[in-house]
Parts: C-alpha cells; structure tokens; sequence
C-alpha cells in the first residue's frame, strides 16, 4: 500500500512539474514573437507607458534590508526598508516578499501607483504587534538581530 502511494504521489509531483514548465516555455515563446513581430523592441527595458511585461534577460534585481529606526515626532514607528533596484532601468510594477510567519497569509504584495512606477523602490515593511515589543527592543539594544523564526533574516551591527 505504501509503494502505491509513494508512486501516487511521485506521478503528482512530476505532472505538475510538467505543468509548470510547458506554461514557462509558452511565456518563453510569446515573449519571443512579440519581440520577433517588432510590437516591441527585444531587450529594452519595459517602460511606465507598456502594456507588456518582457523583462530582458539581461535584467539583475540589487537588493538591499535598511533598519529605520522611525521618528516618534511623525508617529512613525520603527520599520525595515527593503531596497530594489534593476540594472537597466527595468521598471518594477509589483514585488512579492515571502516570509513564513511575519506575514499574515505568509506573503506582502506591494504595487507602487502607476505615477510613481521607476526602477528603484523602497518599501517599508512594519512589524505585526506580536513582533512589536521585541523589535523595539532589538533596534535600540542589540548588535545582531535575526527574525529567523519567521523566515525573514535581518542582521545588522552598531550602536542603536
């Protein structure tokens, strides 16, 4: 019986792995003829104004974690910054930021304002209140903090 569900789940595991790549190979594919049509010029960055999501291949993503320690004058609480940027001016319309156990749903979605779309982008992710007290603490006390529980590793050093 164990055999036949190990197998079960093998053939699960495979046909959905099947799945994923034939949809990869179809973007891969469109995304070539729309830049083989001359709809869209291949390896130019995609700009505020496209319709289409071509991401040249060339595109690398920088990314950088800042502690801002907020500023109570401006009811601003503590919070960590997460930086990105793209190489050649890629725009970012949408960022996605998976951390187990920080996040209710385990996920934040950030999309910037159609106005406001650039390549760099700062977002500020604030703790939820269980995490609270103890990231006060750890932003005015400690040397090295890391939110390892929750999937999210922060690590800095100095004086705070």
């Amino acid at each position: 019986m164990m055999d036949v569900n190990i197998e079960q789940e093998t053939i699960r595991e495979l046909s959905q792995r099947r799945h994923t790549l034939l949809l990869e190979l179809k973007n891969y594919e469109e995304n070539q003829r729309m830049g083989s049509s001359g709809e869209i010029v291949y390896g130019k960055p995609s700009t505020a104004g496209d319709q289409v999501g071509i991401i040249p291949a060339n595109t690398q993503l920088q990314t950088g974690l800042a502690i801002n320690m907020g500023n109570e004058e401006k009811n601003k609480p503590p919070h960590v910054e997460i930086a990105l940027a793209t190489t050649n001016d890629t725009v970012i319309r949408a960022v996605i930021i998976f951390a187990e156990g920080i996040f209710e749903g385990e996920s934040h979605v950030y999309h910037p304002r159609e106005s406001i779309l650039t390549s760099n982008i700062r977002i500020p992710l604030y703790p939820p209140k269980v995490l609270q007290g103890y990231w006060q603490h750890c932003t005015r006390h400690a040397t090295i903090v890391g939110l390892c529980n929750g999937g999210l590793h922060l690590s800095f050093t100095g004086k705070y």
